[in-house]
């Protein structure tokens, strides 16, 4: 079995919540960052975890438990409550009773709610009603952006579970027909202890190869944002820009990548990701052996680095830079109703399409949670039926069985999905450009 944290049945308000947490208490230009920071404490944690899971932990920490995975779940639970009481404790949210924006959105969500016959629902069945509502009524209002990054991550998350949750079989599958390839024919049949230790042998191996994976992908997101172009625009305010670039250190990377890097954005990343991930699917046509097959998923530990850092990114730019948009809009209104002559003036026509985007964080990232979680289920459902198709009956591993390199195979073909919808994502450039059809000059 791999990692359990992938399970598409997982727990995952805290991980959603931390989301959001990010998205918004972050400036869209440090969003990148931000990300690329949680992407590498999950990395990091990941590699903790899976050092802490191959020694005996009982021995150790015998009070939290009597089992291995009791004694981790027990720390993990641990380490999840002291680091997120340190959060709530120091970041501060905006206040939703001075907040301009948020108190024109209530207003707004109030008048659509009755709209769609939502009238404060008091009992269980009305506040599934509501809240079933309110979600599809939600999903309407994405901008073109989000829905883009939701609906390549559908595809691509067919293709990730597969990596995620075969990778340990995988692998042992090919250490165990490797060992009865060298083994001579003529030697007896293996005995019951000699069968276990072969495939503690084998579990090992495959575990190996998520080593290698969570190392790659942690080394990926220590240098992803160094190496991709953050999201600034022209009339990003001096102090926040200067931010960016205070130090000599900062100004050396920031030359470096425009000169080495410009094409280097989020889309991008993601796009060549998602290339990787399909030629690497492909590639088990020729894995025979474990050890290429731990290099194979090395090298998809790239894609999953991206997969937990590039999404989240594109996701939270446009929710900030959406809200930035509205809270603009509502000052140049204020300003314009007190009679203070402005130098812009509102287009109305493209501020009531932004006016109407979805740009809550909790709701935005419970969508992009359902796209991610409805794909596995099919990706699982599907691996069954080629499991059930394909597979070969055999105990000992003797037989080369190619059903699971038949399931990535298929995860590839559905990423091809992904990549059209990355594809299609606009531009820092066309954003930049949209944003600016919003405020026209009055002078």
């Amino acid at each position: 079995m791999s990692n359990p944290e992938h399970s598409p049945f997982e727990p995952i308000k805290p991980p959603a919540a931390s989301r959001a947490y990010i998205v918004d208490n972050v400036a869209t230009y440090q969003q990148q960052i931000a990300n690329a920071m949680a992407a590498i404490m999950i990395g990091g944690f990941n590699i903790i975890g899976y050092f802490m899971g191959s020694i005996n932990l009982v021995r150790f920490f015998s009070f939290l438990g009597n089992t291995q995975f009791k004694v981790l779940a027990s720390i993990a639970s641990i380490v999840l409550i002291l680091v997120t009481t340190v959060s709530l404790w120091y970041i501060d949210e905006r206040n939703p009773q001075t907040d301009v924006v948020i108190r024109a959105e209530r207003k707004r969500n109030v008048k659509r709610l009755k709209e769609l016959g939502i009238d404060n629902p008091t009992t269980i069945g009305g506040l599934i009603v509501s809240l079933y509502k309110q979600t599809s009524h939600s999903v309407t209002r994405l901008s073109s952006q989000v829905w883009l990054v939701c609906m390549a991550e559908f595809f691509a998350w067919i293709g990730y579970f597969p990596m995620l949750f075969y990778t340990t079989t995988y692998v042992g599958d090919l250490y165990k027909y490797e060992f009865f390839q060298a083994r001579l024919p003529s030697l007896p049949p293996l005995t019951q202890e000699e069968l276990q230790s072969l495939q503690e042998a084998a579990t090992r191996r495959g575990a190996m190869a998520l080593l290698m994976h969570s190392i790659t992908s942690f080394g990926l997101d220590l240098l992803l944002p160094l190496l991709v172009k953050p999201f600034i625009k022209e009339s990003l305010a001096t102090h926040e820009a200067s931010v960016l670039t205070s130090s000599r250190a900062e100004q050396y990377i920031s030359k470096f990548r425009d000169k080495y890097f410009p094409w280097f954005t989020v889309k991008n990343s993601w796009i060549l990701s998602h290339v990787l991930f399909i030629v690497c699917m492909f590639a088990t046509f020729f894995i025979r052996s474990s050890t290429s097959a731990i290099v194979l998923f090395a090298f998809l530990g790239l894609t999953w680095g991206n997969a937990l850092w590039a999404p989240f990114v594109l996701i939270s730019e446009e929710v900030s830079r959406i809200k930035e948009v509205k809270s603009r809009i509502h000052k140049q209104y204020n300003e314009d109703s007190t009679g203070h002559d402005g130098t812009l003036t509102v287009n109305p026509v493209v501020a009531e399409r932004f006016q109407n985007y979805e740009h809550e964080a909790g709701i935005i990232l419970g969508i992009h949670n359902f796209f991610v979680a409805a794909p596995q289920v099919i990706s699982s459902l599907f691996s069954s039926f080629l499991f059930h198709l394909l597979s070969k009956d055999t105990q000992d591993g003797a037989v080369y069985d190619s059903s699971l390199g038949w399931v990535f195979r298929f995860g590839g073909v559905a990423t091809f999905g992904a990549l059209w919808f990355s594809l299609k994502l606009k531009t820092d450039r066309e954003l930049v450009a949209e944003e600016e059809e919003v405020f026209t000059s009055s002078v």
